[in-house]
């Protein structure tokens, strides 16, 4: 760390290796006339006021500074629909409990649930596309025992 925000540099500074943790102490005087004290994440000692903070600490910032942007809210939205995926699997497909056991089996069973979901989000889109009456046939509940 070599400034703070007002432009103080540091009595010192120091980067710990092991911890990855930044430590810098600054002068009382340049502190309390800071117009940013009230903001600032200093912590008052007996000399001078002292701030700490390790990587971690500086992505998290870095990450929610970034949060509001239109790039940040579109990839956001993206990994919300995404999500709704596994969602519906886990829901309608008891992909949480399967009924089978066997790495083999268990693979069939989860391929074979993603397959239904495809035929049903099929004939959801053909029926609201208005394609022709023969599509729907194929696609049709009652012709199959058992639904999807």
């Amino acid at each position: 760390m070599t400034r703070c925000p007002q432009g103080h540099q540091p009595i010192f500074s120091l980067y710990d290796e092991k911890k990855e943790t930044h430590t810098a102490k600054f002068y009382k005087e340049h502190c309390q006339n800071c117009p940013l004290f009230e903001r600032c994440q200093v912590k008052e000692q007996k000399r001078a006021y002292h701030i700490s903070f390790n990587e971690n600490k500086i992505r998290t910032d870095q990450t929610r500074s970034k949060m509001g942007t239109d790039c940040h809210r579109g990839l956001s939205n993206y990994r919300a629909g995404v999500e709704g995926v596994p969602s519906v699997l886990k829901r309608a497909y008891r992909l949480e409990h399967l009924p089978v056991r066997g790495q083999v089996l268990s693979k069939i069973w989860i391929f074979a649930s993603i397959i239904a979901q495809n035929f049903k989000r099929c004939r959801k889109y053909i029926k609201r596309s208005g394609l022709p009456t023969f599509m729907l046939r194929i696609f049709r509940k009652n012709l199959r025992s058992k639904e999807f």
